[in-house]
């Protein structure tokens, strides 16, 4: 368990305590990153997780510089002696008693990279169930993978193109063959989005236990840190992903934004409309400018469709290529 935290010991030992509830058939290894807390906060986390876990099983980091969840978890990771690494915020509370064990033991299969599970959070509304390949659109700045708070299949097990490092379990060599975190480009925002794309990049899948649950008091830990740039550079390094996107359209739900929905219901009933008089032949004639911005939409729409019938032949080619040499063989 790699558990980074910073002062806000209560928060900490909360997180402490689920994980020692949790029933395992292995040896669970404790590695706690200071982060400059105060030392009576580190000492009061230290103490407690070593009467919790015995004084063998703790490993007591300290990461004296700015906050960065790559480095720091990297560090943890380098003194860790276990087969699997659980990343786990410290605002985060298991609620099974064998999540730990159902996400090592996934995390251990062949072709597995991370293994995450439904957090979910109360003071929101709104949990985190795993990432998704976001809509497509036209702003640089919007990540293209990012944490999924549609709850329509949160409960059940499948493949995602991610999960969020709140927490979530990789086999240790794996996490290292990946290249770990990327501390100086994503030393905090989109760092496990870039992780997961990387991963995917080298053949690796992400897996989500629907049916193991967590909460995430979600806030502990972040700086407020603008990302724009990391969201861009997300982007940029990853065109791949752009390409899933269109592919997952079809997988785009399509119903109306609830406050609509709720608007609607509770706007009373409009009076009859009366009768209008039929308009001027040139009053419903579109403009100039919105007859350009129609042609530009057009532009765009064309630009998009034709950059997926090339990747749908690119596909196809390869395809007949590799039948045709498995036929050979």
């Amino acid at each position: 368990m790699l558990v980074c935290y910073r002062d806000q010991a209560d928060v900490t030992l909360r997180c402490l305590h689920s994980l020692a509830r949790q029933h395992v058939t292995g040896e669970l290894e404790l590695v706690l990153v200071d982060n400059q807390s105060r030392p009576d906060q580190a000492q009061k986390v230290t103490d407690a997780a070593r009467a919790m876990f015995g004084d063998e099983r703790v490993i007591a980091l300290r990461y004296d510089a700015p906050f960065n969840h790559s480095a720091q978890n990297n560090l943890a990771a380098e003194a860790a002696t276990g087969e699997v690494l659980v990343i786990c915020n410290n605002d985060v509370v298991l609620e099974e008693p064998t999540a730990l064990e159902q996400l090592a033991a996934w995390a251990l299969q062949e072709g597995v990279a991370t293994v995450g599970c439904r957090l979910e959070n109360d003071l929101r509304g709104a949990g985190s169930y795993g990432h998704v390949l976001r809509r497509l659109d036209d702003d640089p700045f919007r990540a293209c993978l990012g944490e999924n708070p549609d709850a329509a299949f949160s409960r059940f097990v499948h493949a995602a193109p991610g999960n969020t490092l709140a927490l979530a379990a990789i086999r240790r060599d794996r996490f290292f063959a990946i290249g770990g975190l990327d501390a100086r480009r994503f030393p905090v925002g989109y760092n496990d989005a870039e992780f997961m794309l990387r991963a995917a990049r080298e053949g690796y899948r992400h897996l989500y236990l629907g049916h193991v649950a967590a909460r995430h008091m979600r806030g502990h830990s972040r700086t407020g840190d603008n990302e724009d740039a990391q969201a861009f550079l997300i982007n940029r390094l990853y065109p791949e992903a752009t390409a899933a996107r269109f592919a997952q359209l079809v997988q785009e739900r399509v119903e109306p934004p609830p406050e609509t929905a709720k608007a609607k219901a509770a706007a009373p009933n409009p009076p009859p409309a009366e009768a209008a008089p039929e308009p001027e032949a040139d009053a419903s004639a579109p403009s100039e400018d919105a007859r350009r911005e129609a042609e530009a939409q057009r532009a765009r729409l064309a630009a998009v469709l034709a950059s997926a019938s090339d990747l749908s032949r690119q596909l196809a080619a390869e395809l007949t290529a590799a039948q045709t040499a498995a036929l050979g063989d």
